[in-house]
């Protein structure tokens, strides 16, 4: 068994985790999985691990009365953006937990719709690349035949 310590960080430390507006270097206390290489799976894993980090995100709220705000999506995801606001953010501050909650919902459909927009633009080049090649085998087969009736 591997044991972490602030000299021994064996699994590393929690990247894009910030304490205010510094960096809070929180070790790891376990290893990180590899990405699933299934879209479908990731999707899949993720709307089972959210309902999980939600219920803790309520139950640490509920205990501590702190305020918490807890933002998630998945890019493969076919349902919206979840979102969880505590019951103290709610009460001391409603309009901020529901501006919190907008500006995530923004910033996720902004980069759903690049996203989109990203493979839509690819899927166009494809198209245009491949009746670009089929014009190229169609002259080809003419010259071709030009060539064989000399």
């Amino acid at each position: 068994r591997v044991r972490v310590t602030r000299a021994n960080p064996a699994y590393g430390h929690v990247e894009g985790l910030m304490r205010g507006y510094a960096p809070w270097a929180l070790r790891r206390s376990r290893p990180i999985h590899p990405p699933k290489s299934d879209g479908t799976k990731c999707s899949a894993r993720f709307a089972r691990l959210i309902e999980d980090l939600a219920i803790r995100s309520e139950s640490v709220a509920a205990e501590t009365g702190c305020w918490l705000f807890l933002g998630a999506h998945h890019p493969g995801a076919t349902l919206p953006p979840v979102h969880y606001s505590s019951p103290r953010l709610r009460e001391d501050d409603a309009t901020g937990a529901d501006d919190l909650g907008g500006a995530f919902l923004k910033i996720t459909t902004a980069l759903w719709q690049s996203r989109r927009r990203e493979a839509l633009d690819l899927s166009k080049a494809l198209r245009q690349l491949e009746g670009e090649q089929e014009q190229v085998v169609l002259e080809k087969d003419r010259a071709e035949a030009l060539v064989s009736a000399y």
